[in-house]
């Protein structure tokens, strides 16, 4: 499969997570996801000890405080329990939210997880129950081969969860962590399989061998887990070298067939990590130093080693090897196409850069063949300081600020804009996760807000009109 370009979404772009108002139909025939952004969420993962991805010094895809971290949420204490005796039973809030492709998940804080948006794949994880989305429609619109749930439903059989990971561009499949350090995924995932040789499950399974696992970060069509010592193992697609180790199968997607390995596998000389964040088919990790290293695919600079030569093992990012420069990366996030790390409050994106994903107010000229714009090292996001977690999504990124308020930049629909700027009445944020046209924060209070693109269900207020701005999830 080649992945050259950075996909579109259904409706050919992205729009700016601004304040630009756009109502786009429900769930409708007229377009059929393609993919275009990546949580991350896409993913951001970092260590329990880590500060969080996308929300403190680093952190995992569940949004919860780690050093460093990758992907694109940010974990905090929101929603803490305050029952007990003669008080009612307290509402399930959110511990973790993340951003897909066209659905969105939260685990709650009894350790279960929900999910709603688009379900034609088996990636909301509820079984064979999802309903056709013309069923959930008021108007009785029409999607052609696709079903979706307006309102989040639970995970069937998902327990323990402490964080979970999804990719926004493409992406049909998910992940959680479970408290006891094993992972399980569902959804569909041809090109690489749920890390147990299955190819798709509407609900979770357990991936092979992960019996330690303190992170986990899902890309396009590969996942990789962060393991207790500092080590690293993924699986999937090995198309790009993004597993960063040699492949063990070939996996098949009508008559394309493809490397891959069906379960993890150690990435190669990789020690000492403290977070790691998947892309649409390559992956970068934070060592415990600060340094960043990047591994896959490179067509567009997003591995930030000057080039744009492929890579089957971890290479160093160019100006953030911290231990060397005293500026050591504190989050880390993987869009498409593109990568963001923080460095001392100060976000800094490399790769592909057409829809001003880079957030430079400068000219970036291009770095590669038949592409406009794009960087092989690090620039730094205009605007934006005082940032202590990021979220990459498809052909956009957010910044979360000390003061709990969220900025954006890039392309969302039809809007480019390089400058970062705040999403309008978006504040007391925990965590972020960017999607492929969508984004959704967790607050300080467990509950969970999402905005813009909801064709597919996908901001969870039980419609299908898109919001510029942030709208709650009624969980």
């Amino acid at each position: 499969m080649s992945r050259g370009r950075v996909s579109t979404d259904k409706r050919g772009r992205g729009a700016l997570l601004l304040a630009s108002t756009v109502v786009l139909g429900a769930c409708r025939g007229d377009a059929t996801p393609e993919g275009g952004g990546g949580s991350a969420e896409s993913g951001l993962v970092g260590s329990p000890e880590a500060s969080s991805v996308e929300g403190g010094e680093a952190g995992d895809d569940s949004g919860l405080p780690v050093d460093a971290s990758a992907d694109s949420t940010v974990v905090v204490e929101a929603g803490a329990d305050d029952s007990g005796p003669g008080k009612d039973a307290p509402a399930p809030l959110a511990t973790s939210v993340l951003a897909g492709d066209s659905f969105s998940c939260a685990t709650l804080r009894d350790g279960t997880g929900v999910c709603w948006g688009e379900g034609s794949h088996g990636e909301l994880g509820a079984g064979p129950d999802v309903r056709a989305c013309h069923d959930a429609l008021p108007d009785g619109g029409l999607v052609s081969d696709g079903s979706c749930d307006l309102l989040p439903s639970p995970i069937t059989g998902l327990t323990s969860a402490v964080s979970m990971a999804v990719f926004g561009s493409p992406g049909s499949w998910a992940c959680a962590l479970r408290s006891q350090g094993d992972v399980a995924c569902w959804g569909s995932n041809p090109g690489g399989a749920l890390g147990n040789g299955a190819i798709t499950s509407n609900v979770p399974v357990s991936v092979a061998g992960i019996t330690d696992a303190t992170a986990v970060s899902v890309g396009g069509d590969f996942a990789c887990a962060l393991r207790a010592q500092g080590a690293v193992a993924c699986w999937g697609n090995n198309g790009y070298g993004q597993l960063g180790h040699p492949s063990t199968d070939t996996c098949s997607s009508g008559s394309t067939s493809t490397p891959c390995s069906k379960a993890p596998d150690l990435v190669t000389g990789l020690t000492g990590v403290t977070a790691v964040a998947a892309g649409a088919d390559f992956a970068c990790a934070v060592y415990s130093n600060g340094d960043v290293a990047c591994w896959g695919n490179n067509a567009f600079g997003q591995l930030g080693v000057g080039g744009t030569q492929n890579q089957s093992a971890p290479v160093g990012v160019l100006s953030l090897q911290g231990a060397l420069q005293g500026s050591p990366a504190s989050a880390i996030a993987a869009g498409d196409a593109f990568a963001c790390a923080i460095v001392k409050g100060a976000v800094k994106c490399w790769g592909d850069n057409r829809e001003g994903q880079l957030g430079s107010a400068s000219a970036i000229p291009a770095c590669a063949s038949g592409t406009p714009s794009c960087s092989t090292t690090p620039v730094t996001v205009s605007g934006v300081s005082n940032a202590i977690a990021v979220a990459a999504g498809g052909t956009f990124a957010c910044a979360l600020l000390s003061d709990h308020t969220v900025w954006c930049w890039g392309s969302y629909l039809t809007t480019v804009a390089a400058a970062a700027a705040p999403v309008p009445g978006l504040t007391g944020v925990a965590a972020i996760s960017a999607g492929s046209t969508h984004a959704c924060a967790l607050l300080n209070s467990g509950d969970v807000e999402c905005w813009y693109d909801n064709r597919w269900g996908q901001l969870g207020d039980g419609t299908t009109q898109d919001s510029p701005a942030p709208v709650h999830v009624n969980l």
